[in-house]
């Protein structure tokens, strides 16, 4: 049986995915103060 892979959503505090990044991997409601209103770039995983 193949292996399965989970989706991953990576979010950048700046565009081109630089500055700081926090990766998801689970379903996340809220991200936090710190997240909240500042990604500038998203990458799915």
């Amino acid at each position: 049986m193949p292996s399965v892979r989970r989706a991953a959503i990576v979010i950048a505090s700046l565009g081109h995915y630089n500055g700081t990044q926090q990766e998801y991997r689970t379903a996340t409601p809220y991200v936090g103060d710190a997240r909240n209103d500042r990604a500038s770039s998203v990458k799915l995983l």
